[in-house]
């Protein structure tokens, strides 16, 4: 009796499970319904050209619909950095016209021994070509210690991304 009571919850567990699994088939994906809508959504690998003595800074971003990821060279390199390195950085951006976007991210800041320093915040904007491919911009960061009070200011850089073909 209890090996049959067994058989009947497996048939309904893996009669269950197939259902939910083509809901979720059948269903897009968020991020897929957007690719030819929002050119902003993807891969792409950012340079801000050198600027006072630092080196050309090389960042990854990862965008999906209204939200973003990106890490770079500059995050763990304390000698370059006066002494921080930070996490890697979270952002959200807004349209606002077809190709232009507003974009705005946060990371942590750490001193070259791994405490927490602060955090860093990033506000700029990015145009994206009208073929797709790239996008370019100007933005400001401002480092903030633990306290709130601002650090140092790197205000007005440019920068330009090009896409990760699909």
């Amino acid at each position: 009796m209890e090996q049959g009571r067994r058989d009947v919850f497996k048939k309904i567990g893996i009669l269950g499970a197939t259902a939910l699994a083509m809901v979720g088939v059948s269903k897009r994906a968020k991020a897929d319904e957007g690719w030819s809508s929002n050119p902003l959504l993807g891969l792409w690998d950012m340079t801000i050209p050198p600027a006072g003595g630092s080196p050309t800074i090389y960042y990854k971003y990862a965008i999906s619909e209204g939200a973003y990821v990106c890490t770079g060279n500059e995050d763990s390199n304390a000698p370059f950095n006066g002494g921080y390195e930070y996490s890697p950085t979270m952002g959200t951006y807004t349209r606002t016209s077809f190709f232009t976007f507003r974009l705005r991210e946060r990371t942590w800041a750490f001193d070259s021994s791994g405490n927490p320093a602060g955090s860093a915040d990033f506000k700029g904007t990015a145009t994206v070509a009208t073929d797709g491919k790239t996008f370019a911009g100007s933005g400001t960061l401002n480092q903030y210690d633990l306290n709130g009070n601002v650090v140092f200011t790197i205000a007005d850089f440019t920068y330009t991304a090009v896409k990760f073909p699909a």
